[in-house]
């Protein structure tokens, strides 16, 4: 890739980032936003991440992609859920945050506690959209429901005087739904 269109997708990176309403964005919205309103549709996601890697603008977190592990079973079904899910904003994998920004407290319990509540709303959605005849299935998402339902509520009754101890605790929980 030309050097030139490297710090042209950095910049853009950049933007992107700057005007984000949330401090830490995931690579793939990232990705799929350069795609779309930058017109790069030639940019691979693994190119992209090393153009986030080479640069000091940007700090690169490691995240796991809770997809992956739908991918060899269902393939059909799980690209159709992956895009109903990332269409009402829910992403998974690696996230990315301007070097040297700081996250306030503030900001982290609005960013989680508006994942939380679209996280519901994707579980919902599931939901209306289960199999009539399978109780299994109808069982696992009332078990993920019920914990949703119990992070919101822990969420919710976070106050201000919280330890980021606790809001680490929060997110380990958050990661075993």
């Amino acid at each position: 890739m030309k050097l030139n269109n490297i710090e042209k997708i950095s910049n853009a990176v950049e933007d992107i980032l700057r005007y984000h309403r949330d401090v830490i964005v995931s690579v793939r919205e990232i990705h799929l936003s350069l795609k779309g309103e930058y017109s790069y549709n030639g940019l691979a996601e693994s190119q992209l991440v090393e153009i986030i890697l080479d640069d000091p603008r940007f700090e690169y977190i490691e995240m796991p992609d809770y997809f992956e592990k739908f991918k060899d079973t269902g393939k059909d079904l799980f690209e159709e859920q992956r895009e109903f899910i990332e269409e009402m904003g829910f992403y998974s994998g690696p996230r990315v945050k301007l070097s040297g920004s700081d996250i306030e407290h503030d900001k982290i319990f609005e960013i989680l506690e508006r994942k939380v509540d679209t996280m519901m709303d994707i579980l919902i959605a599931l939901w209306d959209k289960r199999p009539d005849d399978d109780p299994n299935t109808e069982d696992k998402l009332l078990a993920i429901l019920a914990k949703g339902q119990k992070m919101q509520r822990e969420i919710k009754s976070f106050s201000k005087d919280n330890q980021a101890l606790d809001i680490i605790q929060l997110i380990r929980k958050a990661s075993d739904i």
